[in-house]
């Protein structure tokens, strides 16, 4: 999955790759790539959030187990599939994925919070620790549940 990955990043245009690749893998902030880029802010967080649509239909298109989710683009409250269930419950990694995938906009509109730049500037944004935390919550709820 680490190489699937690496191909869904490599096929992001290259200024969305690169929002992505700072913010996540080399923990920079919004403003600090968007500084470093001498760009405004707003395009970086643009990028970088418009790239998960992206990676979305690509994992969709290459990953096998997400191909059992079926059309859920219409009722994002759509049933998971019932394997995908058990085999999450059992631990597999990529079913895990799966069902964190399925929650992952509950979570991140839990996770909204008023938030301020290094300006001093308000804005809404996701409270990362707090949507870390949603997901191990759930994670662990997944592992504990009985079928």
């Amino acid at each position: 999955t680490a190489k699937l990955l690496a191909e869904a990043l490599h096929s992001l245009p290259d200024d969305k790759r690169e929002a992505v690749l700072l913010y996540y893998f080399f923990e920079m902030n919004d403003a600090e790539i968007a500084k470093l880029r001498d760009v405004p802010r707003s395009t970086i967080q643009y990028r970088r959030t418009s790239s998960f649509e992206l990676l979305k239909r690509y994992l969709e298109e290459k990953a096998p187990m997400t191909a059992q989710l079926g059309n859920t683009e219409q009722d994002e409250r759509g049933l998971l599939p019932y394997p995908v269930i058990i085999a999450a419950t059992k631990g597999d990694p990529e079913a895990m994925n799966i069902v964190v995938q399925h929650y992952e906009s509950y979570i991140a509109s839990l996770s909204m919070r008023k938030l301020r730049d290094e300006r001093g500037n308000i804005y809404w944004g996701i409270d990362e620790d707090i949507r870390d935390r949603l997901r191990s919550r759930l994670m662990r709820a997944v592992l504990s549940f009985k079928v």
